[in-house]
């Protein structure tokens, strides 16, 4: 995505990109299914973080970019909600356990698939423990994402230091292991500059903090992945975030108490993970706190992917610096030797290719929360597929499919993927195929990028992951192909009516065909692993 700033107004003007290589039914899904796939995220601030575009702590610049997805990825929907009264929000005196109005609708939080907090507050009990906190709890259980973020001290810890999981995540009180805004042991990430001095207001400078990703080996160990939180297409992965002089810090817990992180179907606890992690040691800056700090890594984001124990999904960061406008665009930032700082965008008011890394990591967050009954609509997102380039001149239903078939067109799928998703999108794809359609759990675990048990079945270097990969989508993508009219406008409202005659997974046909799909993909590889043995038979016999 790209943008601009307009240098009276300061603020982020996105520019809608073109991808020609983005499936063309997904404006249609909307339009003529009109099934309710929005992400529908609730972002709650207090003090002086609110949604006015002229206020360096605001998050309009950032609001604008993962609004932005809707052009490129999925459909966003954000209300902004204030716990007192914020400059912007659709909601002010916001509480967890009532109702709010938005327009002339009354909502809970149960209308939203996501709830985002950015909080200021380090006033004990902010969130009320008694009639806010199990509101809350509940939506969580029931698979609602959350991400919550404060920043140095006890900033944020108000309102986040009793939520599950957020509160073990990161640390939230100097008592407990927080990192301070003054003095040597502050986390100061602003990067030295070639052309100012140490200033702070280094932190709305064109130069961003480099993070380090933590790569995970695929199933096979033939290829590495970050968390899907920071991948970017191709492989790559985002390694940049704003900086800033004090941060927070991300942490695993040392004790993972039974009751916070529950254990999977299999009996395996689900942690949370360290995806990033930062280093302190910056520029610094002028003034009546310390320019220098020794350096030390320091987790930056963490993640727990609570879907795997049947709950939401949590997502943390070490500060909002990362979102706010005065780090993003740099608006209500002073200047340095008499030059106005613009934030992330060079000479020419474009955005840097790091803050491009960083609109992802935003965005990636949005998609990555979405609560696990959003089969529906990932069901939508494959089917698209179908009319998206190359698949729209290859693909063609086959009366008696062969495992190479099926491998044949799981390769298509991937070309429709890695240009604007990337590599790890084919697993997670994968992963939510097999959940969906029931798989065996060692199959599913074997396949979940994100699973970190021992019960997964042990691939042989002789095999190429990929091929199994491939064999399970193209088997999947083929069997639903055939429930489907081949006319997309046709194809889509044949969608429409299925799901409004049935939205549960095991009597919906389009959720059968998935099954059917893999169930042949796997009844196939079983006699292609026959000939294998029979090829080590062939081999051993010649060999001795």
């Amino acid at each position: 995505m790209t943008g601009f700033v307009n240098p009276e107004l300061r603020k982020f003007v996105p520019i809608k990109p073109i991808n020609i290589l983005h499936p063309p039914c997904w404006k249609w899904d909307l339009e003529i299914i009109d099934l309710n796939c929005k992400t529908r995220i609730l972002w709650v601030m207090d003090g002086g973080l609110d949604m006015n575009a002229s206020n360096g702590f605001g998050l309009t610049e950032a609001k604008s970019i993962v609004e932005a997805a809707t052009a490129t990825k999925y459909p966003v929907e954000i209300t902004t909600a204030h716990r007192s009264v914020g400059t912007g929000c659709d909601v002010n005196n916001f509480t967890f356990d009532g109702t709010h109005t938005v327009g002339s609708e009354n909502r809970s939080i149960s209308y939203y698939e996501e709830i985002w907090i950015f909080s200021i507050s380090s006033t004990a009990n902010e969130l009320d423990t008694a009639t806010e906190l199990p509101v809350l709890e509940d939506y969580m259980s029931n698979g609602g994402g959350v991400f919550a973020t404060g920043d140095h001290a006890d900033l944020g810890a108000g309102v986040c230091e009793n939520i599950p999981r957020v509160k073990s995540m990161r640390k939230w009180r100097v008592v407990d292991g927080a990192p301070t805004g003054n003095g040597p042991t502050r986390i100061d990430t602003n990067v030295p500059s070639s052309v100012f001095s140490p200033d702070f207001d280094l932190q709305s400078d064109s130069l961003a903090q480099r993070i380090y990703p933590v790569w995970q080996g695929t199933f096979d160990s033939t290829d590495y992945l970050p968390h899907p939180v920071l991948e970017m297409p191709d492989g790559k992965a985002v390694t940049h975030l704003p900086d800033h002089p004090h941060e927070g810090k991300c942490v695993i817990p040392n004790v993972l108490d039974p009751a916070e992180y529950p254990e999977d179907d299999g009996g395996v606890q689900v942690a949370p993970e360290l995806i990033a992690y930062g280093v302190s040691g910056g520029a610094g800056f002028n003034g009546s706190k310390p320019s220098i700090t020794p350096p030390e890594l320091f987790g930056v984001l963490g993640a727990y992917d609570g879907h795997q124990a049947g709950i939401g999904r949590v997502v943390v960061d070490s500060t909002w610096h990362h979102w706010l406008n005065i780090n993003l665009n740099g608006t209500g930032a002073g200047t340095i030797n008499g030059v106005i700082q613009n934030g992330l965008y060079d000479a020419m008011l474009n955005p840097t290719p790091e803050y491009l890394e960083i609109q992802r990591y935003f965005q990636n967050i949005a998609a990555w929360l979405e609560p696990n009954r959003y089969r529906i609509c990932f069901v939508i997102r494959f089917i698209c597929r179908r009319w998206h380039w190359p698949f729209i001149e290859e693909f063609e239903i086959i009366e008696k499919p062969d495992f190479g078939d099926f491998v044949r067109i799981g390769e298509i799928i991937e070309q429709t993927i890695l240009p604007f998703e990337g590599k790890g999108a084919m697993f997670q794809l994968l992963s939510e195929i097999l959940d969906a359609t029931g798989a065996p759990r060692i199959v599913r675990n074997t396949f979940n990028p994100l699973y970190r048990g021992k019960e997964t079945i042990s691939i042989s270097p002789l095999v190429r992951g990929g091929v199994l990969v491939h064999a399970l989508l193209g088997g999947a993508f083929h069997e639903l192909m055939k429930e489907l009219p081949e006319d997309q406008f046709e194809a889509m409202k044949h969608t429409k009516t299925v799901f409004d005659k049935s939205e549960d997974d095991k009597s919906n046909p389009l959720f059968r065909s998935l099954a059917s799909g893999v169930n042949q993909a796997m009844e196939l590889l079983k006699e292609e692993l026959h000939q294998a043995d029979a090829l080590h038979n062939d081999f051993s016999k010649a060999l001795e």
